[in-house]
C-alpha cells in the first residue's frame, strides 16, 4: 500500500530552463558562455552541495568567463530563480494527493537559495517533509540521502514512490526498495502509476 509519495524539484514541481535563463538574463553574446560555464560548469553541483553561496559560486566561475560578461554572470547567479514556475498542472496535482490522504514529500538537489524561492511558489505546509541537499551535504542518487528521508520521517521504503526526472536518481531510490518514477511532465501518468500499486 503506498502511502507517500516523493517528489523532486527541479522540472517536476518547478521548471528548471537554464537555457531559457541565460536569454533572458544576459546580453546574447553573454547567454551562450555563462549557459556553460554556470550551469554547465564543474561549479554548480558544488551549490547542490551546500559548499558555495552566490558569491562564492561567482567568483569561481567568473575566473572562466570574459570581464566584460561578469555583469550578466552576477545578474543570472541572482536573478536565475526568480524565473522558476511551477509546472501546468502541478500544483492542483499535490493538493489532490494531499486530499486523496498521502504523505507528501520533497527531496531535492538544491542550493541555500531554494528555502527563499520555494516557499514563494508553494505552500510547504502541503508537504510533510522536505529534504534538500544543500542541508546535508549529499545530493541525489547518493544512497545517503534516501536512507536520511526514510529514517528522519519514519516512512516504509516500500510505501513509497519517488517522481523524478533523471533516470540515476530514479535508480537510486529503487535501489532502496522506494518505487520509482521518472517523471516526463504527465501528472496523470504518474497518478495511474500510484493507482496500480495500490
Amino acid at each position: 500500500m503506498i502511502k507517500n509519495l516523493i517528489f523532486d524539484m527541479g522540472n517536476v514541481l518547478l521548471s528548471y530552463e537554464p537555457d531559457s535563463y541565460a536569454g533572458k538574463l544576459c546580453s546574447r553574446e553573454a547567454a551562450p558562455v555563462i549557459l556553460k560555464e554556470l550551469f554547465r560548469g564543474p561549479d554548480w553541483s558544488k551549490q547542490d552541495l551546500g559548499l558555495v553561496g552566490k558569491k562564492e559560486l561567482y567568483e569561481l566561475v567568473s575566473v572562466r568567463v570574459p570581464e566584460e560578461f561578469h555583469p550578466d554572470l552576477w545578474n543570472v547567479i541572482l536573478r536565475w530563480s526568480d524565473l522558476m514556475r511551477p509546472l501546468p498542472g502541478a500544483q492542483e496535482f499535490i493538493r489532490k494527493m494531499k486530499e486523496r490522504g498521502f504523505r507528501l514529500f520533497v527531496l531535492s538537489n538544491a542550493g541555500l537559495d531554494f528555502h527563499e524561492y520555494f516557499p514563494k511558489r508553494y505552500d510547504t505546509g502541503l508537504f510533510d517533509g522536505i529534504i534538500v541537499s544543500c542541508d546535508l551535504n549529499v545530493t541525489k542518487p547518493d544512497p545517503r540521502i534516501y536512507r536520511h528521508l526514510l529514517s528522519e520521517y519514519g516512512l516504509t521504503p516500500e510505501e513509497c514512490v519517488f517522481a523524478d526526472d533523471l533516470p540515476e536518481n530514479v535508480a537510486g531510490a529503487e535501489k532502496e526498495g522506494i518505487h520509482g518514477f521518472l517523471f516526463s511532465g504527465g501528472y496523470p501518468a504518474l497518478e495511474a502509476y500510484i493507482d496500480s500499486l495500490m
